[in-house]
């Protein structure tokens, strides 16, 4: 199965994004990824990185997610502190060089999306 993923950091964002880097390409086939875009969260104003990376993997969603999971918890991530080390979230299943299944559609219309998407070549308008 391919899916693709969304990174994001606004906290040790560069260590952050290097750990899953290499932590992604030792558990999963990377078919893609985007540059690594700055962006401002639109109500708090932090500063974070994102970016989208399109993978291959024969763990369901569920065991991919918990992968992910560890991936965040090495990064330091803290789901009660308000700053986010690392987050990775599933998005969407890919078939064919395209949008399958959006899982997370919010994410997907992110304004931030977009421009990870098109680094890609992979549309998405819901």
């Amino acid at each position: 199965m391919q899916y693709l993923l969304m990174l994001g950091s606004n906290h040790q964002r560069a260590r952050g994004f290097r750990l899953a880097a290499r932590q992604l390409a030792e558990r999963f086939v990377i078919r893609a990824h985007s540059p690594v875009m700055p962006t401002r969260d639109a109500r708090s104003k932090a500063r974070y990185l994102n970016a989208a990376v399109w993978i291959e993997t024969d763990a369901t969603p569920a065991a991919l997610r918990a992968q992910l999971r560890e991936i965040e918890a090495a990064a330091g991530r803290d789901r009660t502190a308000p700053v986010c080390a690392l987050d990775i979230d599933l998005v969407a299943r890919i078939e064919n060089g395209q949008i399958a299944e959006a899982i997370k559609p919010d994410d997907l219309n992110a304004s931030y999306a977009a421009p990870l998407l098109a680094a890609l070549g992979v549309d998405y308008s819901a």
